[in-house]
């Protein structure tokens, strides 16, 4: 498990967190994937990077029940 203050969380819509990465460009590459589906002169992204000891305690344990 990472510490608290490392890494970079990927959250949709300012609320739920949908990945934790250790490295900026590995959240960078999760919003690329996520956004793939997307129609880009339509639609605008829901998801945001942010460092990840900022969370919350709920948007983070979202992550948690995610992987388990």
């Amino acid at each position: 498990m990472m510490n608290e203050g490392d890494g970079y969380a990927v959250i949709k819509n300012g609320e739920t967190a949908m990945m934790i990465c250790n490295e900026l460009t590995d959240a960078i590459k999760c919003v690329q994937s996520l956004e793939s589906g997307l129609d880009r002169n339509t639609q605008h992204s829901p998801f945001t990077i942010v460092k990840a000891d900022t969370l919350t305690r709920a948007q983070a344990e979202t992550v948690l029940m995610q992987k388990g």
